[in-house]
């Protein structure tokens, strides 16, 4: 099976390809059409294909020319992952520095691509993805840069929440709001999907494509791909199980894996969560939360981890080397979880 991931297969990459959002496309067509895009704040929630519509309206404007003219920046990995995503990105190399705060990086790189001219094009194009995760100071600039640059540059924000935005940039921009594909059309698509790939699809795995995949699209996909891989088919079993593994984040799996080290390893693999990955403490204090919250313990054990976590998170606010306090979190859990 090949290991290309079938959400980027099989989205589409024009808009007469797009199916459900029929509203949309001709709105944006009509903007396409009349060669002076404004600003665009795409609203919606989650999987109902904001990025696939962004990609397509990019290739219906600059055809061979999308790579030199569009860039994506997702606002969620530059600001939930921080450094760890930045260690990864080439694109940001030359302004990056460990000890740069992620705001500054954030400021330099939209300033930079904004300042670059259009190549045989009227403007560039900008697409900020997930943009409610942006910060108040990161928007602050935005604003600015979007006045400064408005002769040469086009942004485009998506996100599941508009008023996560604010009203400055949101005055700038045209409101298009995109609506939830209709469930049996989600159903059709994926199951359409499965039928071009050649995977068995029983019974129980149609109905449950129908009940648990049907709001979020992108997602179905990654789960019916996943589900191909690990089961070869796809039931009710397969998809539940996909579906667990799948709605995992990255910080869900570290924690795991910082239960299984030893004692000695502990703080080395905090150390690796912290700085190298670039997770805060409240981040992990969070996560960790949820895990226990699923483990069978005594009321007895559950106040004591309550009261250790509430002291661990005192000594976090009132001091330094958060990796410190952590560790003694974590030393404390595995005695007091798997002893």
């Amino acid at each position: 099976m090949s290991d290309i991931l079938w959400s980027e297969k099989y989205r589409p990459k024009r808009f007469d390809e797009i199916v459900g959002q029929e509203r949309v496309v001709g709105r944006l067509e009509r903007l396409v059409e009349s060669k002076n895009l404004p600003h665009i704040l795409i609203n919606g929630s989650k999987g109902v294909g904001k990025t696939m519509l962004v990609l397509a309206l990019a290739n219906e404007l600059y055809g061979d020319l999308v790579a030199d003219n569009f860039t994506i920046l997702n606002a969620s990995d530059f600001f939930d992952l921080g450094r760890s995503y930045l260690d990864k990105e080439a694109r940001f190399s030359r302004f990056y520095k460990r000890d740069k705060p992620v705001i500054s990086i954030f400021k330099d790189s939209i300033k930079k691509y904004a300042s670059i001219l259009p190549f045989n094009a009227d403007y560039k194009l900008i697409f900020i993805d997930n943009a409610e995760n942006l910060r108040k100071d990161a928007q602050d600039a935005l604003r600015r840069i979007m006045e400064r640059y408005s002769n040469t540059c086009r942004f485009i924000f998506a996100t599941t929440s508009k008023f996560n935005i604010i009203s400055p940039i949101r005055s700038r921009c045209v409101d298009i709001f995109v609506p939830k594909l209709d469930k049996n059309l989600v159903s059709s698509i994926l199951l359409n999907i499965l039928d071009k790939e050649g995977i068995k699809v029983t019974k129980d795995g149609v109905e449950s494509i129908n009940n648990e995949l049907s709001n979020d699209i992108e997602f179905g996909i990654d789960v019916i791909q996943f589900a191909s891989r690990e089961y070869g088919l796809i039931n009710s079993d397969a998809i539940r199980y996909s579906i667990k593994e799948i709605g995992r984040s990255e910080l869900d799996i570290l924690i795991d894996k910082l239960f299984e080290q030893n004692n000695a390893d502990i703080k080395k693999e905090i150390e690796k969560i912290t700085l190298i990955e670039g997770y805060d403490s409240k981040e992990i204090i969070e996560s960790t939360i949820k895990k226990i919250k699923n483990i069978k313990i005594s009321e007895r054990k559950k106040a004591i981890i309550t009261l250790l976590i509430a002291d661990i998170e005192h000594d976090i606010v009132r001091g330094r080397y958060d990796f410190i306090h952590l560790e003694r979190l974590f030393l404390n859990l595995k005695i007091f979880l798997f002893s």
